[in-house]
């Protein structure tokens, strides 16, 4: 359920809301203007996403769950690109590109560090450690 929520609140268009609402851009658009805020925000929505991916459906750390991955980050935000350009009323571009490989990246990052932290919180105790 959660994941579906969190995709939910990716794909839902924060320039409508900012468009719309005057109170809304007043107080988001100086956060998210910038461009490394922008790019930090994707990384971060795509990698929780990947991660929430890997959880719900218990999936292996191995090479088919990177591509499985990598196809669901294009599909999303592509989705997400697309339903941002009809609020922009302009054709994808280069800087959707750039968008969806930032997507990419953050999310195979949280999917590494998420196997980083799990292999080290179920690391076996072994009593040939013992000092």
């Amino acid at each position: 359920m959660i994941l579906f929520l969190w995709l939910a609140g990716m794909l839902f268009p924060l320039n409508w809301l900012m468009v719309k609402f005057s109170l809304v851009r007043r107080y988001f658009n100086p956060v998210l203007a910038p461009e490394w805020i922008h790019i930090l925000a994707h990384m971060f929505l795509f990698g929780v996403f990947a991660v929430m991916i890997v959880r719900v459906f218990n999936l292996p750390f191995n090479i088919q769950t990177a591509i499985l991955l990598g196809i669901m980050i294009l599909i999303t935000g592509g989705l997400q690109e697309v339903l941002q350009l009809q609020m922009k009323g302009r054709p994808f571009g280069i800087p959707e590109v750039f968008d969806l490989y930032v997507d990419i990246v953050g999310g195979l990052l949280g999917w590494l560090v998420f196997w980083f932290i799990d292999k080290q919180k179920n690391k076996q105790y072994s009593p040939s450690e013992e000092y």
